[in-house]
């Protein structure tokens, strides 16, 4: 999808195989990319692209040979509820503004977990991160599941009214004094997470 549509949807497909990205969408604003099954993709399994305030939810991405998402130039994107596994960088966001990462699973990627380069006032939490990069269930740091590049301004976790929400790291167990499965060190994601 391409070229100044507006409010597309892409909703219950199966796309793979392809000799390019799975599910390709440029300059389409508030596209809605949904319930679709991407795998074994040559590039990405989805790339946006120039298409602000589009939602992508609750995909399957498993096995492609570039990133499971990518998002470049696109602000205030939505992307919540993805099961993305077994690609290069699970999600890749560049030079946005703004958006969301919550609720995705990403796990078992070859690099990491979510790459943020060049962006600004991104909120990503509620996620779990599960061995990318080569992670195992012990932190080490040459293994970092996350990474931002960006220079300020992006937020690895949420303070609510009644909730405050970080990431689930799989490699970030201990010590968890109170024993409600939250570790009590703050990670300083920075340049690395």
């Amino acid at each position: 999808i391409s070229d100044g549509s507006d409010h597309c949807n892409v909703v219950g497909n199966e796309v793979g195989l392809n000799t390019y990205d799975g599910i390709y969408v440029s300059g389409c604003p508030n596209t809605n990319v949904t319930d679709n099954l991407v795998y074994a993709n040559a590039l990405n399994g989805i790339m946006i692209t120039n298409s602000p305030q589009s939602l992508i939810e609750s995909n399957r991405i498993v096995g492609v040979t570039g990133d499971g998402l990518r998002v470049a130039t696109s602000n205030d994107c939505l992307i919540i509820n993805n099961n993305i596994t077994d690609d290069n960088i699970g999600i890749y966001i560049f030079n946005s503004t703004g958006g969301v990462l919550k609720g995705n699973h990403i796990g078992g990627n070859g690099l990491y977990g979510i790459s943020l380069d060049t962006c600004l006032g991104v909120s990503v939490y509620g996620n779990t991160f599960n061995a990318n990069n080569g992670a195992d269930d012990s932190y080490d740091p040459l293994h970092r599941q996350a990474k931002d590049t960006s220079i300020t301004g992006n937020g690895w976790n949420y303070s609510g009214a009644l909730n405050y929400h970080g990431n689930m790291w799989m490699d970030w167990q201990l010590p968890d004094g109170d024993h409600n499965g939250i570790y009590q060190v703050v990670s300083d994601v920075g340049i690395w997470a």
